[in-house]
């Protein structure tokens, strides 16, 4: 980044006098009337050089600072060559004006539009390369939009019902694979195969609508724990909320909610697999406004029968905890308690449960020694579970079949508690 030499102008002018400030009044006002009277005998060649330095002074300074608020930290290093090419161009360009704007100010041609149209040249210019000017706030959000790519992808926030081709563009764009293009402090990315794009107009991708889902796994906790069956009216009201949800989560959510496994591990609301629905994904997410309605329209009616099965099965399973089949049958002792690995005292270590290093061993002892209890006390549960998986959470949520097939959720702590009553 070039900068005005300082030492320079404190030996060439006054501005470096230990005593500007108390002299500053007469000096400037000594040096107007040298310069009037050097106006009025300007076949003077003395005067004549010294406008002559004044002015390859003023193209220097206006070079000088072109780039003196941009932070090339910003630009990362496959372009910082061509950025900085780039912007001693508009600096020399800037320099070029401001000399033009000097000569129409000493003939006195302020009035002429031309003498506006260079001012503004010459601003837009410094306002491009400026501290807050639109290269810095480029390259701000080209940085932001790579940190937020990078963290998605690490803890696999994205939705994988993001389109794979925006999805390929973006890891292009943020592994800065492309080419660089800049437009009046306006980035462009790409390359000649595949043209270039605005920086602005990348196709965008989504994350998995994990703020919803946690509202649903809450919702169907607090069914558990009241321990009543669903009638009629409460399934309408379920059904009306969710609908509500959907309406304003929008495309993003309904596909995330539909395909992502949110509420049980491993598993979704709808299975993508199935062609039928591939084929509503598809309309969706084309051209046909009319078709990408009506596909939406069945997509949302499915999805939702699916959250009311869940939902209904919560409530049931809350039921029968309450009212066990077997109200005279064995004690409800936790016959987990040291017998399953970081639970003990009806406590969950999660702290060393979590290691990251240990983290998948772990869950994979943790549900292998779940199935081992409720086989070796199978001959008492009602009823049996079975198809056991693992998700993370504090504590881990685990997924199950019910006696009837149906499949639900319940957080670790809540699902032994379940099981103590049915052992």
């Amino acid at each position: 980044m070039a900068t005005t030499n300082t030492n320079t102008q404190k030996r060439s002018g006054f501005l470096g006098h230990k005593n500007y400030g108390a002299y500053a009044g007469s000096y400037v006002a000594t040096i107007k009337d040298l310069s009037k009277v050097g106006r009025q005998t300007a076949g003077s060649s003395n005067f004549n050089k010294l406008q002559k330095y004044q002015a390859e002074q003023k193209m220097k300074t206006a070079i000088d600072s072109g780039n003196v608020n941009f932070d090339m930290g910003l630009v990362p290093d496959k372009y910082k060559a061509q950025v900085k090419e780039y912007i001693l161009e508009k600096a020399r360009e800037k320099g070029q004006l401001e000399l033009q704007i000097e000569r129409m100010r000493e003939g006195g041609n302020m009035q002429d539009p031309m003498y506006q149209e260079l001012r503004m040249r010459a601003s837009a210019i410094a306002n491009e390369l400026g501290e807050n000017g639109s290269l810095t706030k480029q390259f701000t959000k080209l940085n932001q939009g790579a940190a937020e790519y990078a963290q998605d992808s690490l803890e696999g926030a994205v939705s994988i019902m993001s389109k794979s081709e925006n999805l390929y563009a973006n890891s292009q764009l943020y592994a800065n694979e492309l080419d660089l293009q800049i437009n009046n402090g306006m980035l462009s990315f790409g390359n000649d195969e595949m043209g270039f794009s605005a920086l602005k107009d990348f196709p965008e991708y989504f994350n998995a609508d994990y703020t919803n889902a946690s509202k649903i796994i809450s919702q169907g906790e607090g069914l558990f724990d009241k321990g009543e069956k669903l009638s009629e009216t409460d399934k309408l009201q379920l059904s009306n909320n969710f609908q509500e949800v959907l309406r304003k989560g929008g495309v993003e959510s309904v596909l995330s909610l539909a395909f992502d496994s949110l509420i049980t591990p491993n598993e979704s609301f709808l299975n993508y697999e199935d062609p039928k629905y591939q084929r509503l994904v598809e309309l969706i997410q084309g051209d046909d406004a009319t078709l990408a309605g009506e596909a939406m329209a069945v997509l949302k009616k499915d999805l939702t029968e699916a959250y009311l099965t869940t939902m209904s099965s919560q409530a049931d399973a809350g039921f029968e905890k309450k009212n066990p089949a077997n109200p005279n049958g064995p004690s409800s002792t936790d016959i987990f308690d040291g017998e399953l690995s970081f639970w003990s005292g009806g406590k969950f270590d999660y702290k060393t449960f979590s290691i990251p290093e240990n983290l998948e061993t772990n869950m994979a002892n943790l549900k292998s020694q779940i199935n081992n209890i409720l086989e070796f006390n199978s001959r008492f549960s009602t009823p049996l579970y079975n198809n056991i998986s693992i998700g993370p959470g504090d504590p881990p949520m685990i997924g199950f079949n019910n006696k009837d097939g149906t499949r639900f959720t319940l957080p670790l702590d809540k699902f032994i508690k379940l099981a103590n009553k049915r052992i």
